[in-house]
């Protein structure tokens, strides 16, 4: 079975998985884009930087190792 998402369920995927600690930022990212159309490239380039800016500012995520994008903790267990 092939599934094939649009870009835009994929960046609203990638919205959704975030930590409830980025509340905010998705808040942001959303109202920025109330009249167009969601672009996966941009999303992963905005949340990559808000990460880096937190991780140099000392803030931290809500997940093990601070990162908004760690799937270490995520997913089914072993």
């Amino acid at each position: 079975m092939h599934i094939t998402f649009d870009d835009e369920v994929k960046a609203l995927i990638l919205l959704s998985s975030l930590p409830e600690s980025w509340s905010a930022t998705i808040t942001a990212i959303s109202n920025s884009a109330s009249n167009s159309k969601l672009k996966l490239d941009n999303i992963r380039d905005l949340i990559l930087s808000e990460d880096v800016r937190r991780k140099s500012s000392g803030e931290s995520s809500s997940s093990s190792s601070g990162s908004a994008l760690s799937t270490e903790t995520r997913g089914r267990s072993s």
